[in-house]
């Protein structure tokens, strides 16, 4: 299969171009992607832009198209995220890679662009991170009312003398301080896409996550006892 033929039935847009940027070839899925063709001996890095593009929020001049981008620097693009305004006003999110074309001396002479469509991988992605975000604030509604109960529990407990209910009554306590640090995480996931994540640094013990972890773990078997062998210093 040669690459002329080749071309037509890929799932994704080419561009050509000769070592000066000129156009020399595009496949139908470009039209199909973008909504127009390029016209017949566009230029890029010269002529005015197809559509209008950003990288980063940052609009995209045309010196900085991927394909003048590696004619001039010399350098190869790979999987940068644009997105594109279409004239119906819709975005569109590419994934673009591009690449200089030697010859067996060495010499540039072409240029090669491919461009995926991904703006349905972007929909879910943003689907997942919106479900995240709305699952751990309806999350922290019950687990604070939760932990208001067990509180009180805890301040009656204190009148009896029971010293396994106050057991049982600290390890629910601390299981829902857990339950509230993983509702945290997954609000995180969501802070991670729009980089507002913070970090906080702290000590801990690691001997009583250690213990605690297993104490939970024992709690769910009778037929097995898990002992903990070595030193906690």
């Amino acid at each position: 299969l040669s690459l002329h033929d080749a071309l037509p039935i890929l799932p994704v847009g080419v561009l050509i171009t000769n070592k000066k940027g000129q156009l020399i070839h595009q496949n139908k899925q470009v039209e199909q992607i973008l909504g127009k063709k390029f016209p017949t001996n566009y230029i890029f890095g010269k002529d005015t832009p197809l559509l209008k593009g950003t990288l980063n929020g940052k609009l995209v001049k045309p010196s900085e198209a991927p394909l003048a981008y590696v004619l001039t620097k010399g350098k190869a693009v790979a999987d940068r995220e644009y997105t594109i305004e279409l004239n119906d006003n819709r975005k569109k999110y590419l994934q673009v890679s591009a690449s200089a074309i030697h010859n067996k001396q060495g010499k540039v002479i072409a240029a090669a662009q491919i461009i995926a469509d991904i703006t349905h991988q972007k929909e879910i992605e943003k689907q997942k991170d919106d479900f995240l975000s709305m699952a751990s604030h309806e999350l922290k509604t019950p687990i604070t009312s939760m932990k208001m109960f067990i509180d009180l529990q805890s301040k009656q407990l204190q009148q009896i003398k029971s010293e396994k209910a106050k057991y049982f009554n600290e390890r629910i306590h601390d299981q829902a301080n857990r339950l509230k640090e993983l509702t945290n995480d997954l609000l995180d996931v969501s802070r991670i896409q729009t980089g507002k994540l913070r970090f906080s640094k702290e000590a801990f013990n690691l001997t009583e996550i250690v213990n605690d972890t297993v104490e939970g773990l024992q709690g769910t078997t009778k037929k097995h006892t898990i002992t903990l062998k070595g030193s906690s210093k």
